[in-house]
């Protein structure tokens, strides 16, 4: 038969519970200053303050990303918690000067700060634009792939060795 369902005492589930109230306690957390970094920004620059300068006094440290393009496949120096697939989304159809509103890649998040558009010539355009179909709908998979994944290692509790202990100075 069916064992009947119990009640667990609470030294069983103390730690856990913490945990898990701290984990959700710093998101929320991490969420608000995001948020509030994001406001600031916008009154600061809509009041002719840069992006340097915005980030300088709410002592955020940006990190400087190479130029990318839509085909681009790696970009080197990418702190690996960040998606570059998300950059691309959070970049198309900004012009330089823009900025991004929050991106949420699992648990951390980013800004991005359009500071430059550079055309593509119509030379790369048709060189490239038989593989770049492709190379979307490549990402567009590996994304969603990567997105159920994170839900159901969400869902079992499941704990992936990373190193990682902090959030991104680079990050609000």
């Amino acid at each position: 038969g069916r064992e009947a369902s119990r009640v667990r005492p609470l030294e069983e589930v103390k730690a856990d519970a913490t945990r898990d109230f701290k984990r959700e306690e710093s998101m929320r957390l991490a969420l608000g200053a995001a948020t509030n970094f994001i406001r600031t920004l916008t009154n600061q620059m809509a009041e002719g303050l840069t992006w340097s300068q915005v980030c300088s006094n709410a002592n955020i440290v940006p990190q400087k990303l190479p130029t990318f393009a839509q085909d681009t496949r790696s970009l080197p120096g990418l702190d690996r918690r960040f998606s570059l697939a998300r950059l691309k989304e959070a970049a198309s159809g900004k012009a330089p000067g823009e900025v991004s509103d929050l991106v949420r890649v699992g648990e951390n998040g980013f800004v991005l700060y359009v500071a430059d558009r550079q055309e593509v010539t119509e030379e790369e355009i048709e060189k490239e634009s038989p593989s770049f179909a492709e190379d979307l709908r490549r990402s567009g998979e590996n994304e969603a792939f990567s997105d159920w994944f994170r839900k159901q290692a969400e869902l079992t509790d499941l704990r992936l060795a990373s190193g990682d202990s902090e959030a991104s100075a680079a990050s609000p």
